[in-house]
């Protein structure tokens, strides 16, 4: 499900509804909340057990507001520094006490969400270096072509004239 408002000409806030099958990127403007049903319920049973039942059987996750300010990587990066790991790290269970933690995979989890959040905050960077272009100076330039034209390196005896 998400959420979009958009201003009206007449000042009033139309706000959008739409819901979907599938979890969808639709912008940085738009709010987005996915409601996953769990596997062990093969069908959402909302008669037998009322709304404690439908409590069970779904997953809620606000996937929020990303913002102009922001991007998908930061958001989904900060999900994973603020739920996962800290879920995954404080994780303990009675068949955890008699197993060791790499032997249920419980290591080798955590240490992929670590790196998948690393990745992310590098994808975000990526994202934030800016495009610059190159200008060479037209001296520099012609030399340069002058000495490629002789089939030699340029060199710092080019430029005596200017030094």
């Amino acid at each position: 499900m998400s959420r979009s408002e958009n201003p009206e000409p007449d000042g009033e806030m139309l706000i959008e509804v739409r819901f979907s099958l599938q979890v969808k990127y639709l912008g940085t403007s738009t709010h987005t909340v996915a409601f996953l049903k769990r596997e062990l319920y093969p069908q959402l049973d909302l008669i037998n057990g009322g709304a404690n039942a439908v409590a069970n059987q779904l997953q809620i996750i606000n996937l929020g507001f990303i913002g102009e300010d922001a991007n998908l990587f930061e958001l989904a990066s900060t999900y994973i520094e603020y739920s996962f790991l800290p879920l995954f790290n404080s994780y303990k269970s009675g068949e955890e006490s008699t197993r060791s933690a790499s032997a249920t995979g419980l290591d080798a989890v955590r240490k992929n969400l670590a790196q998948l959040k690393v990745h992310l905050v590098q994808c975000k960077q990526n994202l934030d270096i800016p495009e610059i272009e190159l200008y060479f100076d037209p001296d520099l330039k012609a030399k340069a072509e002058e000495a490629q034209k002789q089939g030699r390196e340029i060199s710092d005896s080019d430029f005596e004239d200017k030094m």
